[in-house]
């Protein structure tokens, strides 16, 4: 019973939500590898709004496509429909490039929650391999462990009503003999008395 309290109290103090691991597992790779992904988008944000020494950057690259074919759109319909075309992929451009500084904004380069979730994955990991292989399992492992309890206490409640019914019975039990006894004494003296 105390093996089976300990493991119960084990598993619980760690409250355990499902597909946490997983999640864990998902922020331990950005974490470790924040620098490189911050770098990354840096790099990106500068190619899109800044270009390179020799080389204009994507968003100027697209406004100068977008004026040259405004120039000509007059001459051809279908150069018209191009220019628009044009146009929302740089609004799909905008949008892209404030998600990705956004993102960017974002991630933590914090070592001491790096060290939280690789501590809370070890703890997670030292379940595994105690009470399953998933969350799910252990989480089915502890619902296990507390039905048993639950029958144990169940069964030592109903030991200790059974103790104390035949605590009573006994009482009553002697009570009677008692009675009894005094009554046999009094039918005696009687009998006596009468021969």
């Amino acid at each position: 019973v105390d093996f089976l309290k300990f493991q119960l109290e084990e598993i619980d103090k760690t409250s355990l939500v499902k597909g946490e691991d997983k999640a864990l597992e998902e922020e331990e790779m950005v974490l470790k590898n924040a620098e490189k992904i911050i770098e990354t988008m840096e790099k990106a944000n500068f190619i899109f709004y800044e270009g390179g020494l020799e080389q204009a950057s994507v968003r100027d690259s697209l406004n100068e496509v977008s004026a040259d074919l405004g120039e000509i759109a007059s001459l051809d319909r279908r150069i018209e429909k191009i220019r628009e075309n044009l146009k929302e992929v740089g609004y799909q451009f905008e949008d892209i490039v404030n998600e990705i500084v956004k993102y960017k904004d974002e991630i933590d380069l914090d070592s001491q929650k790096l060290k939280e979730v690789e501590g809370r994955l070890n703890l997670i990991n030292s379940l595994k391999s105690k009470y399953g292989s998933t969350i799910e399992e252990i989480l089915e492992f502890r619902q296990k462990i507390y039905q048993e309890l639950e029958a144990i206490d169940c069964s030592e409640d109903k030991l200790e009503k059974l103790k104390e019914e035949v605590n009573s019975l006994e009482d009553r039990i002697s009570t009677i003999s008692r009675n009894l006894n005094i009554n046999r004494i009094k039918i005696a003296g009687d009998l006596q008395r009468m021969v």
